[in-house]
């Protein structure tokens, strides 16, 4: 399966672009030269993200996260929680999704299920 997302020409250098991902959003940038895509969700309690130089901070209680790999850099969001990267590639100018992915470049659910679970634990 493919979708379309934006045109890469949409991302400016050292900013973000939303798009619209089935029923969610996702957030597109450039991090030294390379795109990267990720979930417009913050792994905490869900705020959406904005980029602020190498980071990307959520806008609903100030967690960091490093716009290279999508790891927490600092809470409220646990320390070992990563945002969720979106499969990508370029196809004609365009930013393309694909169900089709090498699981050892990007992270899955499966991967953070267990940090999630943690987190949810910690606060009973």
């Amino acid at each position: 399966m493919k979708v379309s997302l934006c045109p890469i020409e949409a991302i400016p250098e050292g900013g973000t672009k939303t798009a619209a991902f089935f029923e969610r959003e996702v957030i597109a940038l450039k991090v030294e030269g390379k795109l990267k895509v990720y979930l417009n969700i913050c792994p905490h309690l869900g705020g959406s993200l904005r980029r602020e130089g190498s980071k990307l901070i959520c806008q609903s209680h100030n967690a960091e996260f490093d716009c290279r790999n999508g790891q927490c850099l600092s809470g409220p969001a646990h320390p070992q929680s990563r945002l969720l990267r979106v499969p990508v590639f370029v196809e004609d100018g365009l930013l393309i999704y694909s169900a089709n992915f090498d699981p050892q470049e990007d992270i899955t659910l499966v991967q953070i299920l267990p940090v999630l679970i943690h987190q949810n634990d910690d606060m009973e």
